[in-house]
């Protein structure tokens, strides 16, 4: 790997105070030979050496971490036992009046590690294209220059009143953020063209290598490092919709700030909002049918946010107002749920549409094994296809399907791989997504419904799947 998070392989503890030597990089040397340190301790070191080994007094050695010495010792042999049915011993030493540095060891391996890791780099290194790596340190100086000129500037303003700080800082970050989208976007998108014209094994090998040498940024924004740590993604569709709704910033550096504005901003908003408008349109398409009878009920399956509602709410005329819609939404994430609550109740308080909202926090695998006996005139689940493979896919709408009344249908929304920012969630933020073609979902849903259509969404980068019953 380019980067690893540092392991202290030296203090791996057998005893309270005794150490394995996990990497064989500890040698003890007696004799002008070295022999492999077993384990040791401060003031104890047992070592591997054939059979036979015959020193009782008091002897002379030097301890070494790989090709370099650390201390020289006076040993006293204590004890020895046989290994691998008497091919090897083990002979343990006590050492005579003077002690062994064991942070000094642990970090001489670290050291050790360190320039291993580093050599495979090099090695790796040398499989990347030129013009790959210009690239990548282009963004990178560009990146580092733009930070140390505008923190030169912060000193020289004089302000003192914390609302004229807070107008600058969002006047500092909007204009930068700008510039940053325009050249991060047009080396970013080369890069992201490169890579897809490769084999997987190659593009692996690139994407290390980009987030390796952006690794300063991405640990500057609390967004990009939650999504390389692979932590819960429910956490990272709630700061997604936070940044979205709230506007809140990811970071201060100023990757965060392009992250911000070429995923979250820009595109992925783009994709929230646009495929929200469709389904809203959708719904309101659903719910004006002649035929149609009132109350309505309506899940929305693990969307994660309540744009589709909120612009159903704004168009939503006064003859229709007295028509009775009860929405539930289900999520996994507590907090997306919470999130998206506490803005309808707040909007519902605005208006007197005869809307009604539930929330459940509900876990997949749970509402799949235990599915709602409950049936709704209308379904729809944007995006959540893609978290999954074909055969849970086929699962889950198999499960939503038998929830739906006669007359009723179920939407489902997936990202095609075409989207502004779907390259950037691949190859930066290690966020693999299932993107699927027309044929693809074809063979998932179509023998769901002799009523069924698959319509493409180019602006927002996405497939709506219609089913009615």
């Amino acid at each position: 790997m380019f980067a690893k998070k540092l392991k202290s392989y030296a203090q791996h503890i057998v005893r309270e105070d005794r150490y394995l030597n996990a990497q064989s990089l500890c040698k003890l040397e007696i004799l002008n030979r070295l022999y492999e340190v077993v384990n040791y301790s401060a003031f104890g070191v047992a070592v591997k050496v054939p059979p036979g080994f015959a020193f009782d007094e008091d002897i002379s050695a030097t301890f070494f971490v790989n090709s370099s010495p650390i201390k020289a010792l006076t040993l006293k042999k204590l004890r020895s036992e046989a290994l691998h049915e008497g091919s090897v011993e083990k002979v343990a030493f006590e050492i005579v009046d003077d002690y062994l540095p064991c942070e000094r060891i642990d970090a001489a391996v670290q050291l050790e590690n360190i320039f291993a890791e580093h050599a495979e780099y090099q090695e790796k290194e040398k499989k990347l294209s030129l013009n790959f790596k210009s690239a990548v340190f282009t963004i990178k100086n560009q990146l580092e220059n733009l930070e140390i000129k505008i923190n030169e500037i912060r000193p020289l303003i004089n302000l003192y009143e914390t609302s004229e700080v807070e107008s600058f800082e969002s006047y500092i970050s909007e204009r930068t953020s700008s510039v940053i989208k325009t050249f991060f976007s047009e080396f970013y998108q080369q890069i992201t063209k490169d890579l897809t014209s490769i084999d997987n094994q190659e593009r692996e090998l690139f994407i290390e290598y980009f987030r390796h040498t952006l690794n300063y940024y991405f640990k500057q924004s609390p967004y990009a490092e939650m999504a390389l740590s692979g932590e819960n993604k429910n956490d990272l569709d709630y700061l997604t919709l936070e940044q979205i709704y709230h506007f809140r910033p990811m970071g201060q550096s100023l990757f965060a700030k392009c992250l911000h504005h070429y995923y979250l901003h820009e595109a992925h908003n783009q994709n929230i909002k646009g495929m929200s408008l469709l389904l809203s349109k959708k719904i309101s398409s659903f719910l004006l049918q002649r035929n149609i009878q009132y109350p309505i009920n309506i899940l929305s399956f693990m969307s994660h946010h309540t744009y589709e509602i909120e612009n159903l709410m704004a168009t939503w005329t006064p003859d229709e107002k007295d028509c009775e819609i009860n929405f539930t939404f289900v999520d996994a994430g507590i907090k997306n749920l919470k999130m998206s609550k506490d803005r309808l109740r707040k909007l519902s308080r605005q208006s007197n549409i005869n809307f009604h909202f539930s929330f459940e926090h509900v876990n997949l695998q749970d509402y799949l094994a235990e599915p709602d006996k409950k049936t709704y005139d209308l379904i729809y689940a944007p995006f959540i296809f893609n978290y999954f493979s074909n055969s849970v896919a086929k699962i889950i709408a198999d499960v939503l399907w038998k929830q739906i009344k006669n007359n009723g249908k179920l939407l489902i929304a997936n990202l095609n791989g075409t989207g502004p920012a779907d390259s950037l969630v691949q190859y930066a933020l290690n966020w693999h997504l299932v993107y699927r073609k027309k044929s693809d979902l074809n063979a998932l849903f179509s023998d769901l419904s002799k009523n069924y259509s698959v319509t493409s969404s180019n602006e927002v980068g996405s497939w709506l799947v219609e089913m009615s019953k």
